[in-house]
């Protein structure tokens, strides 16, 4: 295969991918996707993983953590809501078993 083919290939291959991503954020309401995310996302574009790097871009931690954190600024409020939700219950949880002994 010739080279112009060759780049030709791996920019359509970066388009889908940039394009994956920009409808994933599109259909989450999050706001803008960090770099390490798209580059992780390049890197995995021909595996599975795939699916962990979008999901990683959308929630704004990765599951390469030195990229990122879930406390981190680019956290998408709306997981913030169902994170703070979740530990509402597990609070009152443990305090209903606590009175129980």
């Amino acid at each position: 295969m010739k080279f112009a083919e060759l780049k030709a290939q791996s920019a359509v291959k970066q388009q889908s991918v940039l394009m994956m991503l920009s409808l994933e954020r599109i259909r989450t309401g999050f706001r803008k996707t960090r770099m390490a995310d798209i580059q992780n996302a390049r890197r995995l574009r021909n595996n599975h993983a795939n699916r962990a790097t979008l999901r990683a871009a959308r929630f704004g931690h990765s599951e390469f953590p030195a990229t990122g954190h879930i406390y981190s600024g680019t956290v998408d409020p709306a997981e913030v809501k169902r994170r703070r939700a979740k530990n509402k219950v597990a609070r009152r949880t443990r305090a209903a078993a606590r009175k129980q002994g």
